[in-house]
């Protein structure tokens, strides 16, 4: 009973730094207005008397109207503002600056524009670049208790299987469970790879009431939480966040969270934007005032893939000063689960056997990942800790394929090569590939095509393939950034992990004459004592054809990973 939680584990308020003192106004005497500090007093003052508060009850950053301020008196304290200092300001001058700090900014800036020697301010020109970005932060929430990148490395060194049978906090999967495939509006499957605390948030954190944290997704509840933490990883705060350039592209496509109660819902404000897939970027941007686009995606399996494209390509374009990349996937509902079976989707053995010959579908599962992204030479010129540098994206669609859902081989070729040409390497420069690997008889078997294809020519080094899915199962819509996080891994440490459930060799999938190495162990990439450049694949395939492909290159820097230190004081929610 999700109306039940508390929703007060206190899992991101570790980043909460000590409340500032605001820092005043510049003075504005000059420009016939009242000082900096007098005008800021002044709008604490008309503000808190809108609202019916004392002055020091009304928190300088919060939006007013989170913090009781209404449309009427919005109109009140512009009225208000007006009188008290001789400018006609109409109600909705209110709502475009929200909090109090930004009232008295823009009341400041108009003074500041009456003065005619002041210069108009220019604005920044979008420029077209070609560079690579930089990955400068990571962060994850994953089957089998990981909660960040570090653990996951341990999980994937350690070739744990995350998959469990379905917990009853999720659902009664007997309710619903037969073991006959061909049964009708049921599952044939009892398994799938689940996180801890998905019931949990820290409402008070992100000054979100009890009441609309009841009614958000926890999709969106966790990867608030994550892109906070990756946010936090990179470096910034609060204060650096806020009305910055920031896009912010999430992968997305189930939304169990819609179809419970509904009905129930209905009446609660809040469900509303609660269940919406696109709030959950927009809520991101909303909480952290970031002003760059703000979206989220669904192209099904490869939709966080794709997000990872479209944010390079807004990042080159000068469209964002750096964006954060996030999927997100959690099964609270059995009718996915049911769904999938009816399409013969799903393992009936409930694992992800990629590669093997065993392999008979996939098995579900859920995560969170973000990424934070930064145009190369912003990232050096700011001192970030580059963790991996993209030098490619690259997106197509299968087209009039064999079927709606069928895999086709030559697209996946296509969208590989297409890549690999924008970054100007070839086939054989690549070290590792993070393969899509479904664990499908004939999937697995069309996509190790496509790479001997692309990959085999000329090679005089093996290129080694990996599946996070044969440990934590396929995350749908959060597959795509929770592989690249994984490729990063990869290429920091110059090591791939072994595959869980690799055996015997799925005898669909043809290795003679490609130079390929499937490992069950963990095994070294590169040369031993060789420090050039490794290159890695990582790709993701929707279901309904739409491919996406990313070139990673090592990055080789001398800072060992961790938060910037700087941030431990200066990041957080104030």
């Amino acid at each position: 009973d999700w109306n039940r939680l508390q929703l007060e584990m206190p899992l991101v308020s570790r980043f909460r730094p000590k409340r500032s003192v605001s820092k005043a106004l510049p003075s504005a005497e000059s420009r016939g207005g009242p000082g900096g500090a007098e005008l800021l007093a002044l709008v604490r003052r008309v503000v808190a008397e809108s609202m019916g508060l004392p002055g020091g009850q009304v928190l300088d950053d919060e939006p007013l109207m989170a913090q009781g301020l209404d449309s009427l008196g919005a109109v009140v304290l512009a009225q208000g503002l007006s009188r008290e200092l001789g400018l006609t300001l109409g109600p909705v001058f209110v709502l475009n600056h929200p909090t109090l700090k930004e009232l008295a900014a823009a009341l400041a800036a108009r003074f500041e524009s009456a003065t005619p020697s002041t210069p108009a301010p220019t604005r920044p020109r979008s420029q077209r670049s070609e560079e690579p970005i930089a990955i400068v932060a990571t962060a994850c929430r994953l089957p089998g208790d990981v909660m960040s990148p570090e653990e996951l490395w341990k999980m994937l060194l350690e070739g744990t299987d995350c998959v469990t049978e379905v917990p009853f906090s999720r659902f009664d999967i007997d309710e619903v469970f037969d073991a006959n495939p061909n049964a009708v509006g049921k599952s044939y499957t009892r398994r799938g790879a689940f996180m801890s605390e998905v019931e949990s948030f820290d409402h008070d954190f992100f000054g979100i009431p009890v009441a609309e944290a009841r009614a958000m997704d926890p999709q969106q509840r966790l990867l608030l939480e994550v892109a906070y933490e990756a946010f936090h990883a990179a470096g910034y705060d609060k204060a650096s966040l806020r009305s910055s350039r920031i896009g912010v592209f999430v992968g997305q496509m189930n939304h169990d969270w819609a179809h419970m109660n509904a009905e129930d819902q209905l009446s609660d404000p809040f469900f509303g934007a609660g269940s919406s897939a696109s709030i959950t970027s927009n809520r991101i941007s909303y909480l952290l005032g970031l002003t760059g686009p703000s979206m989220t995606l669904d192209t099904a399996c490869s939709s966080s893939l794709v997000a990872v494209d479209l944010a390079v390509e807004k990042l080159r374009g000068g469209v964002c000063s750096a964006a954060l990349v996030g999927g997100v996937n959690v099964m609270l509902h059995h009718r996915t689960f049911v769904g999938c079976c009816a399409a013969k989707m799903l393992s009936a053995k409930g694992r992800c056997a990629t590669f093997d010959e065993s392999a008979d579908g996939y098995c579900r599962g859920e995560g969170v990942g973000a990424v934070v992204l930064k145009r190369l030479s912003d990232a050096l010129a700011a001192g970030d800790e580059v963790l991996a540098v993209i030098r490619s994206t690259a997106v197509n669609q299968d087209g009039r394929s064999a079927s709606l859902t069928a895999p086709n081989g030559l697209a996946q070729e296509a969208v590989i090569r297409q890549a690999l040409e924008i970054a100007g390497l070839e086939g054989r420069d690549v070290d590792y590939v993070e393969c899509h690997g479904t664990g499908t008889s004939l999937g697995d078997p069309i996509e190790v095509e496509a790479l001997k294809n692309v990959l085999g020519t000329r090679r005089d080094k093996p290129v080694v393939l990996g599946a996070i899915k044969s440990n934590i199962g396929h995350l749908e819509g959060a597959a795509g950034v929770v592989g690249l996080i994984k490729a990063v891994e990869v290429l920091r440490r110059r090591e791939a992990p072994g595959n869980v459930h690799f055996k015997v060799l799925n005898p669909k999938i043809d290795l003679q004459g490609f130079s390929a190495v499937i490992p069950t162990a963990p095994t070294p990439l590169g040369r031993k004592g060789d420090k050039t450049p490794l290159v890695a694949g990582v790709s993701s395939f929707g279901f309904g054809g739409t491919n996406a492909h990313v070139v990673l290159e090592s990055w080789d820097s001398p800072v060992s990973r961790k938060a910037n230190p700087s941030a431990t004081e200066v990041g957080g929610w104030e």
